[in-house]
């Protein structure tokens, strides 16, 4: 975490990291905090627990974050979960929607993940332009419940002038599913990724295609992901390419621990 960088960094690295760590940001954080023990190798109890660890790892890097949880489980989660995710946290509820409902009958829990997370986020973005909610902050992040920041995790490069009206995602990845599919050569991870509030209006737009894009292929029988389909939309010009973003966490569907 923070503590941690500066206990090893130059001395003239620390203002800038203390100023870092001083912004005003907001972290958007997609999240299923009830889920059918068919699609997750850990208990309703234990998701929550790792999504209070989440927000935990964030306040240590930013004190003064905000927190907005957009959550897709279909059973709301109770009021006592809510509160125990702590303070400066707003909750919305997004499992109610038609097509929520809609796409959890799919059997493809793959399916169901990446459909779920475009439709939330593709709303939650809508929402906040409609309110004009992200003029307060200087950043926003988009962060995957139960996954934490690592040691790896640096609040000075989101806010440096080479991240200004850009993304910052971990470095791309080769495409994993058919190429020809997909429409791309690689993919960016979405765990956790970054970007100028000015860039809120294209990024919800690209996840608006993305999931119409997505739909449309699994009619034909072809199937993209989240990853592919932003590296398929957003221009390169417009990303900020980092070796290490500086995430961990544990897949939910079978036992995998991941670190970038």
């Amino acid at each position: 975490m923070l503590g941690v960088e500066e206990s090893f960094a130059p001395a003239e690295q620390l203002p800038a990291r203390a100023a870092a760590s001083d912004a005003r940001v907001l972290f958007t954080v997609t999240s299923a905090l009830n889920v059918s023990p068919a699609h997750s190798r850990f208990s309703n109890a234990q998701r929550l627990e790792q999504t209070v660890a989440t927000l935990a790892s964030a306040r240590a890097c930013f004190p003064n974050a905000d927190f907005l949880i957009a959550d897709g489980s279909m059973e709301r989660p109770s009021d006592a979960d809510i509160a125990r995710l702590g303070p400066r946290v707003q909750f919305g509820w997004f499992g109610q929607l038609p097509e929520m409902r809609e796409i959890a009958r799919h059997p493809d829990f793959n399916i169901v993940k990446n459909v779920s997370e475009l439709t939330i986020y593709a709303n939650l973005l809508n929402d906040l332009i409609v309110h004009n909610a992200l003029t307060p902050y200087a950043r926003v992040f988009k962060l995957s419940g139960r996954y934490f920041l690592n040691e790896h995790f640096s609040p000075v490069v989101h806010l440096s002038p080479e991240a200004r009206e850009k993304f910052v995602f971990s470095r791309r990845t080769p495409a994993t599913w058919n190429i020809a599919h997909v429409g791309t050569t690689y993919a960016w991870q979405t765990r956790l990724f970054s970007y100028d509030p000015e860039l809120a209006h294209l990024l919800g737009s690209l996840y608006m295609v993305s999931l119409r894009a997505m739909h449309g292929k699994l009619a034909r029988g072809i199937y993209t992901d989240i990853e592919h389909s932003v590296a398929r939309y957003l221009n390169p010009n417009l990303v900020f390419e980092v070796d290490a973003i500086g995430v961990s966490g544990d897949i939910g569907t079978y036992e995998l621990h991941i670190a970038e």
